[in-house]
């Protein structure tokens, strides 16, 4: 198989966009590698044998850009590759150092650039809390009809909402109750944002569907809207 530096070349040399797009792919390190690549074939360094590690060597302007991308991946920068190290790349680097445990300084070695190269990504943390449980609340008219109390019982998998509410019956056929019942189904994000449908299992002669939306306020506080039709909507709240 081709070295991947001679493999770009072949392409670049083919004159084949197509397979050249396709080894990018739009990626960093992709770009990076073509960005060398190139510099092969204009005879600027050579692709059969690198040159002597040396860290008081300034870095190339590619390699500057490969390690503003990894202060990014790791999370020590939300700043987008230039290739241009500024003060903001200093502050992300001494972080990195720090959390490390790396001597700390501003300016980026080929140490400081193999260190981050084998550094991790960060896995995502998961940015909100579980909605399984037990919700009291209720669910108001924009038009100033008195709020219905209602209780409703979660269940989060992974984002994925299932739930079944009790309410006292304000409306349809009266029940030997006089309570309805609707099961939910939703999703909530890792910001902390609910969509649900609502569907009224048939008690009282309701079957029809309600969309909710709404964001978590905390842990056990959820705030929101609810729409049958443009003109028939309000407002609801849940707590545990």
């Amino acid at each position: 198989a081709l070295h991947p530096i001679r493999a770009l070349l072949a392409a670049i040399d083919a004159g084949d966009g197509d397979d050249f797009a396709e080894m990018c792919d739009g990626r960093p390190q992709a770009r990076l590698a073509a960005n060398r690549a190139e510099r092969i074939r204009n005879g600027v360094i050579s692709a059969e044998r690198e040159p002597a590690f040396d860290d008081n060597r300034p870095l190339a302007q590619w390699e500057l850009v490969e390690a503003e991308s990894h202060l990014q991946r790791i999370g020590a920068s939300s700043a987008q590759p230039d290739g241009v190290w500024d003060r903001t790349d200093e502050t992300a680097l001494m972080s990195f150092q720090r959390d490390a445990g790396l001597p700390q300084n501003t300016q980026i070695t080929r140490t400081a650039l193999t260190a981050l190269r084998t550094r991790p990504t960060p896995q995502k943390e998961n940015r909100r809390a579980s909605v399984t449980g037990r919700w009291n609340g209720a669910y108001g008219y924009d038009d100033g009809r008195p709020p219905v109390a209602f209780q409703l019982t979660l269940q989060d998998q992974d984002g994925v909402l299932r739930g079944r509410s009790d309410e006292p019956q304000t409306f349809g056929s009266r029940t030997s109750a006089n309570m309805l019942f609707a099961d939910w189904e939703g999703k909530v994000s890792e910001d902390g944002l609910l969509a649900f449908v609502k569907t009224y299992d048939g008690t009282g002669g309701q079957t029809h569907s309600i969309r909710y939306t709404g964001r978590q306020v905390g842990k056990d506080r959820i705030e929101g809207r609810w729409s049958i039709n443009a003109r028939t909507n309000g407002y609801f709240y849940l707590s545990r």
